[in-house]
């Protein structure tokens, strides 16, 4: 495999939600999916939050 296309492989799974790459820190698999379900399904912001373990309310000073 050259590198081109293993670096088309891994933007493609940053596209997807699957990877996530810090500049200076290296690429990391994320720990669930950005967007449950992919992007044909509606979701509300709430319901993203919630999908991943934190509590949506007013924010707090």
């Amino acid at each position: 495999m050259s590198r081109t296309s293993l670096r088309e492989a891994v933007q493609h799974l940053e596209l997807d939600g699957l990877l996530i790459r810090r500049h200076g820190y290296g690429t990391f698999v994320r720990s669930s999916p950005l967007l449950q379900g992919g992007l044909n399904v509606n979701q509300s912001a709430g319901t993203l939050i919630r999908a991943h373990g934190f509590v949506c309310g007013p924010e707090t000073v």
